[in-house]
């Protein structure tokens, strides 16, 4: 892979060359897609180190066929290792993949949500454990993941950043209750009403749509000011062993 990136960087000088492009601009262009090659190399590892497979299948599949096919799954991830063994190594790994969320780049935004939701499901045990983690997730991860709802480059796949969303804001109430208060036109009586609605909907559709108009309340600039506030995946939650 390495030897095709270098290719692909030297073509992509001698095109920037021919075409007239500066050699700051060039420079830029470059530097820019090393940067989106290097996030999309690096979110394909954090799902090999979460599921054993670049792209998340193995999880998916296990997950759809519910509780019988969990004797086949490995008895832990080396992601679930980390969290247990190394957990500022594990941090580590879910801020770089917070960051890459609100890069706008199909392909990277697909592999970290999808990074996001996998990782919510594993950590579902222990969060509970590791306060810092918790805090981040319904922090960091939540305005990253409100941010991505306007981005074009995630409109492919906004059903699943919506049921990322789903999960932080079910499984952390407590911590993501003030966040969303804070926004305009969601007080304690919409938000009381969205989890009641959330307990009487069991499809996924369902839920997403919930979700959606909930957020949509306060409207796409204030999300984008929102996360622009909070600069989701700049902090590194420090987090303490067990």
């Amino acid at each position: 892979r390495r030897g095709t990136a270098r290719s692909a960087t030297v073509q992509e000088q001698q095109i920037a060359s021919a075409s007239g492009v500066s050699t700051e601009l060039g420079e830029e262009m470059l530097k820019e897609t090393s940067m989106r090659e290097l996030t999309r190399e690096h979110l394909s590892l954090v799902l090999i180190l979460a599921t054993g497979d670049e792209v998340g299948h193995t999880y998916f599949q296990h997950k759809k066929k519910g509780s019988s096919a969990a004797a086949n799954l490995p008895s832990a991830t080396i992601f679930q290792w980390m969290v247990a063994e190394c957990v500022q190594a594990a941090s580590s790994l879910l801020a770089t993949t917070v960051a890459s969320l609100t890069w706008p780049d199909t392909d990277t935004g697909m592999k970290s949500i999808k990074a996001c939701r996998i990782v919510l499901g594993l950590t579902q045990k222990s969060a509970g454990e590791l306060g810092s983690l918790q805090s981040f997730i319904a922090g960091e991860m939540l305005t990253a993941c409100m941010s991505c709802l306007t981005l074009t480059s995630h409109a492919d796949f906004q059903a699943e950043i919506l049921l990322v969303l789903r999960d932080i804001i079910t499984r952390h109430e407590v911590l993501v209750r003030p966040m969303l208060l804070g926004l305009p036109n969601i007080n304690e009586q919409v938000l009381d009403g969205f989890h009641q609605a959330m307990r009487t909907k069991n499809s996924e559709k369902d839920q997403r749509n919930l979700v959606r108009k909930l957020l949509l309340r306060s409207g796409g600039s204030e999300l984008k000011a929102l996360a622009k506030q909070h600069s989701p995946g700049s902090k590194i939650p420090q987090l303490q062993s067990q």
